[in-house]
């Protein structure tokens, strides 16, 4: 029971990051987190889906949310004219700057699965 409660208490401590965040920055963490994984270069809903473990369904939403805060804007592929990309326009670079510099403290942390701490 003791694991659980552990949890808890974790789930808490994300929850007061979580506002912590939006409160900072007017953005979700996963806006955040979208806005920082596009600012490394392009990609596509999938690559996104895939490196920040979202549903597409999920991922069609976040994005659906920066482009109307016209923080990112869809182009398409050089290679293949099908792809579609994401790329942070000049106020989406200067959000992800924002969020890069956050003054929100994010700690770091160690979760050990067998054994307390």
């Amino acid at each position: 029971m003791h694991n659980f409660c552990k949890l808890r208490d974790l789930y808490r401590i994300i929850q007061e990051l979580e506002n912590s965040i939006e409160e900072a920055h007017g953005l979700s963490v996963n806006e955040c987190m979208t806005l920082c994984r596009i600012n490394l270069g392009y990609c596509s809903a999938g690559e996104l889906c895939d490196t920040l473990m979202q549903s597409k369904s999920r991922m069609s939403k976040i994005l659906a949310g920066l482009e109307k805060k016209n923080f990112i804007e869809r182009s398409f592929d050089k290679i293949d004219k099908r792809k579609i990309q994401f790329v942070l326009t000049s106020k989406g670079i200067e959000k992800s700057r924002e969020v890069e510099n956050s003054p929100v403290i994010i700690p770091d942390m160690e979760i050990k699965l067998n054994g307390y701490s």
